[in-house]
């Protein structure tokens, strides 16, 4: 796995943003480390039952085995906490740059707005009044609700999912769970009542779930055209762990490396105002 090193300019105002960054990279090698033991150690116990009408089967999940994703969860919470908390520091940065020491210092935040309402409300005077109009042309330019057309959706917009994410972090870890469609590996026979029918059906009609792997749920239902006495056998299920994000379902690592890239794009969109003052 290559992560970009973070390349903005090595103004002394932005310590604390190299390091969270620099910080991020190194976290996320130690989560993809860990993910790989404990996508291993996944063991999902399945049980096949033959259909009430007997067409068919369904694969009904009976427990969870073998691992434990808290502490991967917690990293991920941190490293959320560095990347968002960054453009904290970013806006702090910049703030030095009108004023050093700031004025009201506590309310200095980089805004993360889904729609301009929202952003004309709460945060325009605001950053009006902290920051160089410079600045402030790039704040609102980058914010998630002008992302519209062949951009994707406000609700889609990096900095939205990674604001979300870190919000609901500080009540609750991140949101991990397993989902199977990686792989479905039936080793065995359908046993069907006539040896007829058995030569006369075609391959079952599968659907298979795409939700988070919970006990008691049914996996994969298979419907066939002749009643069906027995499933013998065994299925092999791999699964992968995912994070979820408002509904949505990401590869951790992906995500974070995503989020991670988009971020340095945003800062360097920044860096100018800093190599003008280069002190």
């Amino acid at each position: 796995m290559r992560l970009d090193h973070f390349i903005c300019c090595e103004h002394h105002f932005l310590a604390s943003v190299n390091a969270k960054i620099k910080r991020s990279e190194r976290q996320i090698y130690k989560i993809a480390e860990d993910l790989n033991l404990a996508s291993d150690a996944i063991d999902i116990k399945v049980e096949s039952e033959v259909k009430e009408n007997g067409l068919g089967y369904r694969l009904i999940v009976k427990d969870l085995q073998g691992f434990s994703l808290e502490d991967i969860s917690m990293q991920i919470g941190e490293c959320v906490h560095n990347l968002r908390s960054s453009l904290d520091n970013l806006a702090y940065a910049l703030a030095r740059l009108t004023l050093d020491p700031p004025a009201e210092i506590k309310n200095i935040a980089f805004p993360v707005c889904i729609d301009k309402k929202s952003y004309g409300k709460n945060w325009k005077e605001r950053v009006e009044k902290m920051f160089h109009p410079d600045v402030v042309a790039v704040i609102e330019s980058v914010q998630p609700y002008t992302r519209t057309g062949e951009y994707g959706t406000p609700e889609g917009d990096p900095l939205y999912l990674l604001n979300g994410l870190n919000n609901s972090d500080k009540h609750r870890v991140p949101n991990l769970v397993v989902l199977a469609q990686e792989k479905i590996v039936f080793n065995g026979s359908i046993k069907y009542y006539r040896m007829e029918d058995a030569y006369a059906d075609g391959a079952p009609d599968l659907k298979v779930s795409i939700d988070p792997i919970v006990s008691g749920m049914t996996l994969l239902d298979a419907t066939t055209k002749y009643p069906v006495d027995k499933v013998e056998g065994h299925f092999n299920i791999h699964g992968r762990v995912m994070l979820e994000v408002n509904g949505e379902y990401y590869d951790s690592v992906e995500y974070l490396k995503m989020t991670r890239a988009y971020l340095m794009a945003v800062y360097d969109l920044f860096a100018g105002f800093f190599a003008d003052d280069n002190k």
